[in-house]
């Protein structure tokens, strides 16, 4: 019994360990894509005072 329960415990500390890495990774990707598009502002706006 008290094999079971540990194994139990052990696999719900997998799934909310497996849960959290991907919440960061989807928080890590966010912050690349907003940083991505900031640079592509800049960018755009560097080569427009190029041009004038």
């Amino acid at each position: 019994m008290n094999s079971e329960r540990a194994s139990y415990n052990a696999g719900v500390a997998k799934g909310q360990t497996q849960e959290k890495a991907s919440n960061m990774m989807d928080q890590a990707s966010n912050a690349a894509q907003s940083a991505k598009e900031s640079c592509q502002e800049v960018i755009k706006y560097i080569l427009y005072f190029i041009r004038v």
